[in-house]
Parts: C-alpha cells; structure tokens; sequence
C-alpha cells in the first residue's frame, strides 16, 4: 500500500478513535452519576456509533478501486446509511423528538436500490454517489424542522449543537448537488485518488471534530448542571436544600419583580414522636411522602425546599395573600388525609407571608418564620398568616393534641434569633 493511501486512512482512523472517546466519555458520566437532563446523555453512544460507522465506510472506500467499489455498493451503502441513522436518532434523543421510522425505511430502500442498480446493474460512479449522498441527506435532515422551531428553547450548548447537526445535513445536500451539477464534467479517474475525495475527507474530518468537540461541551454542561442540582438539592426528599432554595428564590424575585409572590413555612407536628415511635425509617418515608404532595399541589414555576428537619417552605405567585393561604390549607388537609406508613398520625402547621421583593425576602423569611411559630402555639395543625381574618382553623381541636413542650409565641420569637 503507497503512502498516499496510508495517508488518507488517518482520516477514518481518526473518526474511529473519535467514536472510542465518545464512548469513554459517557462511561465517565454513568460513574459520576449525572442527574439526567433535556434528553439525557444517550445521544452520546449513538453519536459514537456513527463516527464509527463512518470511519469505517471510508477506510473501505479508501482501499478499493472503483470497480471493486461498484461490486461493494450495496455494503459500503448500508454503512453510511447506519451511520447516518445513528446521527439522526443521536438527535431525536437528545431534542426529545419522535424519530420518523417509516420515513426512514423508505430512504433507505430507496437508497439501497438505487445503489445497487448503479453498482451492479449499471455501474456508474457519479450517479451512484449522487444517490448515496441525497439518501444521507434526506436521513439527516428528517430532523432539521423540528430542531428550528425548538431553537428558541434551547440553552448555548445544545443550540450549538442543533447548529452544528443542520450544518452537517447541509453538508450533505452540497455533497449530493455536486455528485449531480459539477462532477460531471470532471475527470475523476480513480475517485479515491481524485482530489474531491481528498478534499471531501478533510471535510468530514473537521465536522466530525467540530461535531465531537460540540458534543463533549454539551456533556460537560450536564455535568455542571447535575453537579449543581446535586450540590442543591435535599437528597432525602428530593426536593431543595436551605441553600438551593434561596438561590432559586433569589433568582424568581429578580426576574419577575412585579409578581406577587408568597412564602409559605410548614413544619411537620411532632415529628421526633413520629420518628420515636414508628422508627426513623417511617419518618424518613414521611419526608419523602410530604414532598409528593407538595408536587401535586405546586405549579410549575413555584418552589419547594426542605431547609431542615421537618421544616420546608415553599414559594409560590399568588393573586393575592388568600390564594396563598387557601393552598396552605389545602396543603394541609391534604397532609391529615393521607394514609402515611404505619398508619403514623401526620399533621402539619403553615405559616403565610407575602414578599415584596429581593430586598424583602430575608426579613419575610423571619416574619413566615413567627407565622408558624404561632400556628404551633395555637395548637398545630393550622394555618395562620399575617392577617388574623385569614388564620384557618382545624378541624380537630388542640386539646386532642398535647404538647410536648410549650412553643414560643409569636411575640417571644420576635426577641429570639432566627432559627
């Protein structure tokens, strides 16, 4: 084998190593266990897959003559078509799109009937890659109108990388309008020691390096994501940590100013008698049973953390302080109905605040912080907010429920540090 050929298999060699490295890189992310986003991370093997699968195709291409390439159509066909499909199901994956099977069996019939026609039938080059690539187009671009209308949706890494997979399809309609308009009227002689195959290889290597350089940009936000979403989020209930919570708090308060929002303080009554007399494992089923009906009740936008313990607050946009409070108590009548394991006796005090704006939410914090105080005082299981008119009472009276130990009133916690 000349150099020159030797020289022109680094491009297929490369793509295939390319490929093992994608592989490598999702094996580091199933280790480090990274929480799944938009489409989780399995668009990366079949991303891998098709760099092999074209590595492989042109390494063939690459050590066969023109004849030997027409008695092989029908194969090298079916590698650049797999590795194409590989690409396109990468895509839908990932973008969280249907793929089109049907779509894709008849380009692939007809691709593969075309190339074999013009293989072995009657064999002529030009027209055989003029097939090929428009098949790969039309696989490739079966994509292209859903990624453009979910561009606006998309964070920098995975626009980037819809960007970079329409470019790719594009690609591939150049490729199959030059097969058909310019080369033609070239002579080409041995098309594998032509320069449009020199060319087209350097081509394909630069996408498929800018393609995996996009690929591990957009892993790597995963895993900055996920590692964020770890560092802020309560791993028992699942839902925000103390700290978590006052970023995504802070950060609501900053891009809606003029909502009305509202905090709403619960504590779980009793829960150290829970936690003593069905078992710590009960409790921790509670805390993660609670957090289950705070899904079921919040909207998307409003938040719920667990700062401690049996403390949570939630975060919601209310019309008004009375929308607010109607949803704490159905929260808690939601909490007294619910059937917990072990038949636990679960009640929950809230307590309900408005917040003005950022520069509000510390102090609000502390005043929601009083409201609860009082509904524990008053006898637990209730809600009480700012206004007296708007306190709900419960329905099982507070002498039903002994205290443990006296609870500070409303007044006393003005005077002590917050918790």
């Amino acid at each position: 084998m000349d150099q020159d050929r030797l020289f022109l298999l680094m491009v297929p060699a490369c793509l295939l190593v390319l490929g093992l490295l994608l592989m490598a890189c999702k094996l580091l992310l199933n280790r480090q266990e990274v929480v799944q986003m938009r489409g989780g991370q399995d668009f990366i093997p079949f991303t891998a897959v098709s760099f092999i699968c074209t590595g492989t195709g042109l390494a063939l291409q690459t050590m066969m003559s023109n004849a030997v390439m027409a008695e092989r159509a029908v194969l090298l066909t079916l590698v650049h078509l797999v590795a194409a499909l590989a690409l396109h199901y990468a895509v839908c994956l990932r973008f969280e799109m249907a793929p089109k099977h049907r779509a894709v069996l008849v380009i692939f019939l007809l691709t593969l009937s075309g190339s074999y026609y013009f293989g072995a039938v009657h064999a002529d080059l030009l027209s055989r890659l003029g097939i090929v690539s428009a098949g790969l187009a039309a696989l490739l671009g079966l994509s292209v109108p859903e990624l453009l209308r979910q561009r606006d949706d998309l964070g920098m890494f995975d626009r980037l990388l819809a960007v970079s997979y329409v470019f790719g399809a594009g690609f591939a309609v150049l490729r199959a309008c030059w097969s058909v308009l310019i080369a033609p009227d070239a002579d080409i002689g041995e098309f594998t020691d032509s320069a449009s195959w020199k060319l087209y290889l350097a081509l394909i290597l630069f996408f498929k390096l800018w393609f995996t350089v996009v690929v591990v940009l957009v892993a790597l936000g995963d895993l900055l994501v996920s590692l964020r979403r770890q560092r802020d989020t309560d791993p028992l209930s699942g839902l925000l940590n103390r700290r978590g919570f006052h970023e995504q708090a802070a950060i609501r308060l900053q891009q809606h100013p003029g909502a009305n929002w509202h905090l709403i303080a619960v504590d779980l009554d009793h829960f150290k008698r829970i936690n003593d007399c069905h078992g710590h494992h009960t409790g921790d089923l509670v805390i993660q049973g609670l957090s289950g009906v705070f899904a079921r009740h919040l909207l998307p936008g409003q938040i719920a953390g667990r700062l401690g313990g049996e403390e949570f607050m939630l975060m919601i946009d209310a019309p008004a302080l009375s929308h607010a409070v109607t949803l704490a108590e159905n929260l808690r009548r939601a909490v007294e109905e619910t059937v917990w394991p072990d038949k636990a006796p679960v009640t929950a005090s809230f307590g309900v605040e408005q917040v003005a704006d950022l520069a509000d939410f510390e102090v609000a914090l502390r005043r929601v912080d009083m409201l609860l105080y009082e509904a524990k005082d008053l006898g637990r299981n209730r809600v009480t907010a700012a206004s007296a008119a708007l306190a709900t009472i419960s329905r099982e009276p507070s002498a039903a429920r002994p205290e443990a130990a006296r609870v500070p009133s409303a007044a006393e916690n003005l005077l002590a540090p917050a918790r």
